[in-house]
C-alpha cells in the first residue's frame, strides 16, 4: 500500500482484505486510463484504494452483497443507469442490490467527493447523500455485517444533492 496513505484508510483496506474478496491492486497506468476515459481526476483516497484493491466483493454470503467496481467498470452513474440526465461527475464506484453508489468527482459541484446513492428508480430526481468520504463508505460497508446499509445511512445523512 502507498506510503502516503492515511492510517484510517489503510486500516479499512486491511479489514477488507482479511474478510472479503479483494482483487489485486490496479496499476498507476490503469488508474490514469480510467481517469482519462471518465474525464475526471480521482480523489486521493479513491486512487489509494484502487492501487490496493482493484475491485472488492463484499458480503458474498450476506443478505446485502455489494462490490467495489474495478477501474475498467467504473463509469458515470447516468450511463450505467441508461439515463441521459443527471450530473456527469457522479461516478459509480459501488454496485449493490438495485442501486449504484457514486462519488462526485466534479470539483465544481457542491457535492464534490461526497458519496451519493444513485437508486435506479429515483435517479436523477433524488441524489441522497450517504456519507462524506470514501473512508466513511468503506466503514459503512465493513460494519454492515452484510445487512442493508445504504438507505439507513442516507436517512441519517439527510441531504438530497438534487435539490
Amino acid at each position: 500500500m502507498g506510503q502516503g496513505m492515511n492510517a484510517k484508510l489503510k486500516s479499512l483496506i486491511l479489514r477488507a482484505r482479511a474478510d472479503h474478496d479483494c482483487r489485486a491492486g490496479a496499476t498507476a497506468a490503469q488508474i490514469a486510463a480510467a481517469e482519462k476515459r471518465l474525464g475526471y481526476e480521482f480523489t486521493d483516497d479513491l486512487r489509494e484504494l484502487l492501487l490496493a484493491c482493484n475491485g472488492i466483493q463484499f458480503w458474498k454470503a450476506g443478505d446485502y452483497p455489494c462490490a467495489l467496481l474495478a477501474t475498467t467498470k467504473i463509469k458515470p452513474a447516468h450511463l450505467l443507469l441508461a439515463n441521459d440526465e443527471g450530473p456527469r461527475g457522479l461516478i459509480a464506484i459501488v454496485e449493490t442490490e438495485g442501486t449504484l453508489i457514486a462519488i462526485d468527482l466534479d470539483r465544481d459541484s457542491k457535492s464534490y467527493s461526497k458519496i451519493i446513492d444513485c437508486f435506479h428508480e429515483t435517479f436523477p430526481e433524488e441524489l441522497c447523500g450517504v456519507c462524506d468520504s470514501l473512508q466513511d463508505l468503506l466503514a459503512l460497508i465493513l460494519n454492515s455485517r452484510g445487512e442493508e446499509w445504504v438507505w439507513p445511512a442516507a436517512q441519517k445523512y439527510d441531504l438530497d444533492f438534487a435539490e
